[in-house]
């Protein structure tokens, strides 16, 4: 008489138990985008008749300066405060996560100051990728930054060969010249005396690009066909190339 009414009990509380759950399996797992809570307090100094709150803050000749974000790093040199960087190409989600950024540093050299990741001095002076995880290289007489940083654990780098540098992801020396793409999904190929490559658009899940060459043509993107002479790819990860009717039809 009391199992039917203690098995509808039991169901009860499974789907309970299963509603309360649904959120937590919805959210894809190591993507919590509940961020590290609030930023660290901020520190005031004075001095010099002057106060100034924010991140590692500095009172030198006169000034007091802080960093506006906790990642951020302050340096004297050169008779004045240089703080930085306040340019850093952070969406709001990254920023939420502030305690996996790390932390920038200044450097000085030249008679100016670079603040960033990655720095390095050249003969041209300081020089710093504005992007957590970027690097930089100088050479020739010349200095090259990464724009964009580490992203799910591949790293940019920079190469430089005949007389040039660049720096980003997946880069190629040939045929008298240097390239990279911008972006981690991005992607670079030579062929036919030439250097091709495809920037990528940077999302922390975008799909790798690729490049194929024919006809004595190269392009890079997704979904690339060879045909008829002619050799396309779509530009948009969900894209796609067919060849028919003596034409290559991409849609983005």
């Amino acid at each position: 008489m009391h199992r039917p009414l203690s098995l509808s009990i039991r169901a009860a509380a499974a789907l309970f138990v299963l509603t309360l759950a649904l959120p937590a399996l919805a959210r894809p797992g190591g993507d919590d985008d509940r961020g590290d809570g609030p930023w660290p307090q901020q520190e005031c100094l004075s001095g010099a008749g002057k106060t100034a709150c924010g991140y590692d803050c500095v009172s030198a000749y006169g000034d007091v300066l802080c960093a506006s974000v906790p990642w951020g790093a302050c340096k004297a040199a050169y008779g004045k405060i240089w703080c930085g960087p306040e340019n850093t190409r952070l969406d709001r989600r990254a920023q939420r996560r502030w305690r996996r950024i790390p932390k920038a540093e200044c450097v000085s050299g030249h008679g100016s100051v670079a603040c960033g990741w990655g720095c390095v001095i050249g003969s041209g002076g300081p020089a710093c990728s504005p992007a957590p995880g970027g690097v930089c290289e100088s050479a020739y007489g010349k200095t090259e930054c990464s724009a964009a940083g580490a992203v799910n654990g591949v790293t940019p780098e920079c190469k430089a060969a005949y007389g040039e540098i660049a720096c980003g992801f997946g880069c190629v020396a040939a045929y008298g010249e240097v390239r990279c793409a911008k972006y981690p999904d991005g992607v670079c190929a030579e062929s036919y005396g030439k250097v091709v490559c495809s920037d990528g658009g940077g999302g922390r899940r975008a799909p790798q690009q690729e490049c194929k060459s024919a006809y004595g043509k190269t392009a890079c993107g997704y979904s690339c066909v060879a045909a008829y002479g002619d050799v396309r790819c779509a530009s948009d990860p969900s894209g796609r190339c067919v060849a028919a009717h003596g034409t290559i039809t991409c849609s983005d």
